[in-house]
């Protein structure tokens, strides 16, 4: 299966943490669609979220999202009812899967909703597969991938930014990989809601 024959879900979240098993909580979520190998720039959901917490002062210089960028934004549960329309027969794209999954599925749960089970790819394999291990252990971040693959993105640190920027990325490092089987084996398969978190 090569992707120009599939369709892909690129996704990617903003929130106020890193763990919501500590209390992060979902701000703003991004999904652009990829298919016949191409972005669909006109099939694109793009939301901000109210989750009802105070965004930190020092997580809202990262992404830039405000406390009252989010007030009277709709809460998660609806727009991840919405969300879950999207992801029906989509191969997820990420970068750094683990983390949005586990932030989704959290929500997800909060707003007693089925979890997400979609087979997906972490564009970070993709990106150890084409340039190899770093020295340090450690996975490339999307600006270090970015700057291998010599894609200018102008903005940053905002779900549909990152996600354009991931969906750029993901198509040329498949094109650089080049065999039908560039993306096929990078697809892992979600057996289980084992990155859901329960309180």
């Amino acid at each position: 299966m090569g992707y120009e024959s599939q369709v892909f879900l690129v996704v990617d979240t903003e929130t106020t943490g890193l763990f919501p098993e500590k209390g992060a909580r979902l701000i703003e979520i991004a999904a652009i669609k990829i298919s016949d190998g191409y972005i669909c720039d006109k099939d694109i959901f793009h939301e901000l979220v109210n989750p009802g917490v105070i965004i930190p002062r020092n997580v809202s210089k990262i992404h830039g999202i405000r406390n009252d960028m989010i007030f009277g934004k709709p809460r998660p549960g609806g727009v991840l009812k919405r969300f879950l329309e999207v992801c029906n027969n989509v191969v997820l794209v990420m970068q750094n899967a683990r983390f949005d999954l586990k932030i989704l599925n959290h929500e997800l749960w909060l707003a007693k909703l089925p979890p997400l089970r979609n087979p997906y790819v972490d564009t970070m394999d993709m990106a150890e597969y084409l340039f190899g291990r770093k020295r340090n252990g450690r996975k490339y971040s999307l600006d270090e991938i970015l700057d291998r693959l010599h894609i200018q993105i102008g903005r940053r640190h905002r779900a549909l930014d990152d996600a354009w920027a991931t969906a750029e990325a993901f198509l040329k490092m498949a094109e650089l990989i080049g065999d039908i089987n560039s993306v096929a084996r990078f697809i892992k398969k979600r057996k289980t809601n084992k990155l859901q978190t329960h309180r």
